[in-house]
């Protein structure tokens, strides 16, 4: 099977010009005393020849437990069953995202600490979600991921 998977790896990236390789990961999401991380591992890849790419064999990912569950209960809330009619609920997700988006849009790139940086993640995925899945604008909330560029680069 490793195998089939190997030559499927190999066949995709020497179709695709602009494919260098191809990696696979597996995770596991690890939760104690108010931190969580996913942890990712390598399973296998290919990449093209003469290309010099490093696979991580093991790689950790921390967050907050507490802003990882706020932000799952919000994605949660967003979809609610009104009169047996799939209907969305914007309203938890919006709250989650004005919650961290103003200490967010005020900081300067040298002052941006870890944390804010998964903060600025949770925020970014958050309006993503709402905008695209949901083609709802947080412009009319004053909620914009542009208001944030400056923390991306």
């Amino acid at each position: 099977m490793r195998d089939l998977l190997v030559d499927l790896f190999k066949t995709f990236v020497l179709s695709q010009p602009y494919v260098l390789g191809v990696q696979l990961y597996e995770y596991t999401v690890v939760n104690k005393s108010g931190t969580g991380a996913v942890k990712l591992n390598f399973v296998d890849g290919y990449i093209r020849e003469l290309i010099d790419i490093n696979a991580s064999q093991q790689l950790y990912y921390s967050y907050d437990i507490q802003m990882m569950r706020e932000f799952q209960e919000a994605q949660e809330a967003l979809q609610v069953n009104v009169e047996e009619r799939e209907q969305i609920d914007p309203d938890r997700m919006i709250k989650f995202i004005q919650k961290y988006h103003h200490s967010l849009s005020v900081k300067t790139e040298p002052s941006i600490t870890e944390e804010e940086a998964k903060e600025y993640a949770f925020v970014t995925l958050a309006i993503y979600i709402l905008e695209d899945a949901y083609v709802l604008s947080m412009s009319s909330h004053n909620l914009r991921i542009d208001s944030l560029d400056h923390l991306s680069t």
